[in-house]
């Protein structure tokens, strides 16, 4: 965001506006996620994450707008991992969950990995925009492979 002149405050309060985004969507999604098929809550979180991208990229980039599809993004993102681990240890024996969840955190950290060096490739060729694309097409993937 440096890059393309955002301003060091703009970016403050967007980073900030995410992770009060990811604040705001534990305790709702756990209970939604408690109540409803997980199935259909990741596949909800990752279209909305998604869509959270999208408008980040197409809508016109004042500040209220950022910072609302921010938070929603943070939200989204830090919600997906939480209900995929539930997901995960629902159909798991309960003799397999310390397995599947070291199995879990390994994937997760593999993909911290894979992602940047695939988002920054993206990044080079098409700006910032191409981050925001690239995880709205990861998310839908895994929005159609959830449901």
């Amino acid at each position: 965001m440096q890059d393309e002149g955002i301003d060091q405050r703009t970016i403050a309060l967007f980073m900030l506006a995410a992770v009060l985004g990811g604040l705001a969507f534990q305790v709702p999604v756990g209970r939604l996620s408690d109540r409803v098929d997980r199935r259909l809550v990741l596949s909800g979180l990752s279209a909305g994450f998604a869509g959270a991208a999208v408008v980040l990229v197409l809508l016109p980039r004042s500040l209220p707008i950022v910072l609302t599809a921010a938070a929603l993004l943070g939200g989204f993102m830090s919600t997906l991992y939480p209900v995929c681990v539930a997901l995960a240890h629902d159909r798991m024996p309960a003799d397999r969950v310390v397995a599947v969840s070291g199995r879990l955190i390994l994937v997760s950290g593999i993909g911290s990995v894979i992602g940047p060096l695939i988002g920054a490739s993206v990044m080079a060729s098409f700006e910032i925009d191409g981050v925001f694309y690239f995880m709205a097409a990861v998310t839908l993937v895994l929005a159609v492979v959830a449901c």
